[in-house]
């Protein structure tokens, strides 16, 4: 299944991207989003790509190739934003946006481990930066983080009991791959919730992934280099799907409009019932856009 760009109407509507400026999508993916920012800056403006996996750059490569603007691929995370921006002399930017979503790509063909639907390795990391695995994890954290995180990251409500039932389960042999953690996840649920239209694994499989790639701690990490980062006019647009992340989004916009730095979008934006049939991964998907004064 082709990657859909969730919530793309909107965000140009909040970024207005116009011929000759510079915008920056932080979290390129395959390139959904940026193609249709690209189209809007002509042929002199400047497009910066960034993703810390090496496999999104080669594919925003190709779908990015018949842009007359400039285009920049840099395989990063956004979180070192403020040294991007140094390294390559950048002006300050006149949009960024962050799509905080996993792409379809690493979904369907990674061969890491984010989906329960395939038995994979249990790796989880999204670029090299990342130090810990997913099979790290699950086989060498105490059962205070295990259900932490399950809690926190996952907001699971089977958390303590997945969680023993991980740490039960290692003794016998280490966990390897995703079929691996799913047995013994269904083993720990109720009947019940395993019948349920979302998969039983759906926020444990989250809540590992996030702590491997230090998600949360990213974002709050990139906003006030993001702020620092913008133009006077400047238009910041993060698209989210976990209510963690919404609320450090949340904080900042909070102080920024409170020190006077700029104006918080009115609300947050959901995608139609038109896209959400089209695209069911967009259901979660909010959008929450600053501009800087």
């Amino acid at each position: 299944m082709a990657h859909l760009p969730v919530l793309l109407n909107e965000v140009l509507a909040t970024l207005k991207p116009t011929a000759g400026e510079t915008v920056l999508d932080g979290t390129v993916g395959s390139g959904g989003h940026a193609l249709a920012i690209g189209k809007q800056l002509g042929s002199t403006g400047l497009l910066i790509g960034l993703d810390q996996d090496a496999e999104a750059i080669l594919k925003a490569t190709e779908t990015l190739k018949s842009l007359s603007c400039q285009v920049r691929l840099i395989k990063s995370n956004f979180r070192h934003l403020a040294k991007i921006i140094a390294e390559q002399k950048l002006l300050p930017l006149d949009g960024l946006l962050l799509d905080l979503g996993i792409h379809s790509d690493q979904l369907a063909s990674s061969g890491r481990g984010f989906s329960f639907q395939r038995d994979e390795p249990l790796d989880m990391r999204m670029g090299a930066e990342a130090v810990v695995t997913a099979a790290e994890v699950v086989n060498d954290w105490s059962e205070a983080s295990l259900t932490d995180i399950l809690l926190g990251f996952g907001e699971e409500r089977h958390a303590k009991a997945i969680a023993k039932a991980i740490v039960t389960g290692r003794k016998y042999r280490p966990f390897e791959t995703t079929f691996d953690l799913i047995e013994v996840i269904k083993q720990a649920v109720p009947e019940g919730y395993t019948k349920r239209r979302l998969h039983f694994a759906t926020k444990t499989f989250q809540a590992i992934r996030m702590a491997v790639n230090e998600e949360l701690q990213a974002l709050d990490e990139v906003m006030p280099q993001a702020l620092t980062a913008l133009a006077s006019g400047g238009r910041l647009a993060i698209i989210t799907f976990h209510s963690g992340e919404a609320r450090i989004i949340k904080r900042h916009f909070r102080g920024w409009r409170a020190e006077g730095l700029g104006e918080v979008g009115k609300k947050a934006l959901k995608p139609t019932r038109a896209e959400v049939l089209t695209n069911p991964r967009s259901r979660s998907a909010t959008l929450r856009h600053f501009v800087k004064n």
